[in-house]
C-alpha cells in the first residue's frame, strides 16, 4: 500500500494522502512509503527532521507506557471498592491507640477483614508481577498478551461492588 506522508505547512503535522494527487502542493517535505496494512500509518511520525516510521524499540516504549497507564487505571478501580476497609482499620487503630476501645475489639475487627486484606495483597502482588514481565517484554506480541491478561485479570472484579466480609 503506497502512502504519500507530508507535513502540513499551517500546523506543521505529519499527514498522510493515499494519492499523490491529493497532497497540496506547497508542502515542501513529501516521502513516500510502502506499508504492509492500513494500521502502521499510524506508525508515521516526524521527529523534528524527518518524515519516518516509528522503530521497533519507539514502538515498545509506546506501548509498555499504555500498558502501564491501562493496569494503573483499571487496579486503582478495583483497588478503590475496598479503599473502607483500610479507612475503617485506621479509624480502630486510632481509638485503640486513644484507648476508646480495646484490642480484642481491634483484633476481632482486623480478622473480620482479613480475607479483603488479602485479596488486596494478591492484586498488588499480581500488580508487581505483572509490571515486571511489561519492563522485561521484547516484543510487541509479548505486550499485546499482558495486556489481555490485564483485561481478564480485572474483570473478574468487574461486578463486584465491594468485597463481602
Amino acid at each position: 500500500m503506497k502512502v504519500w506522508a507530508y507535513l502540513d505547512p499551517n500546523t506543521n503535522k505529519v499527514c498522510c494522502a493515499l494519492l499523490q494527487e491529493s497532497v497540496p502542493p506547497d508542502v515542501s517535505v513529501l516521502v513516500k512509503f510502502e506499508l504492509e496494512s492500513p494500521s502502521q500509518i499510524q506508525d508515521i511520525i516526524y521527529d523534528g527532521v524527518s518524515i519516518r516510521l516509528k522503530t521497533l524499540d519507539e514502538k515498545l516504549r509506546e506501548k509498555k507506557v499504555e500498558l502501564q497507564e491501562l493496569k494503573n487505571r483499571k487496579l486503582a478501580g478495583v483497588l478503590a471498592k475496598t479503599d473502607y476497609v483500610i479507612i475503617k482499620l485506621n479509624d480502630l487503630k486510632m481509638q485503640l491507640d486513644a484507648g476508646a476501645i480495646t484490642s480484642d475489639v481491634y483484633n476481632a475487627e482486623f480478622q473480620k477483614y482479613q480475607p479483603i486484606l488479602q485479596t488486596r495483597l494478591n492484586i498488588r502482588k499480581w500488580n508487581d508481577d505483572i509490571e515486571t514481565r511489561i519492563q522485561n517484554a521484547t516484543t510487541l506480541d509479548e505486550l499485546e498478551q499482558i495486556k489481555k491478561e490485564i483485561i481478564s485479570y480485572t474483570e473478574q472484579f468487574k461486578e463486584v461492588s465491594s468485597f463481602e466480609v
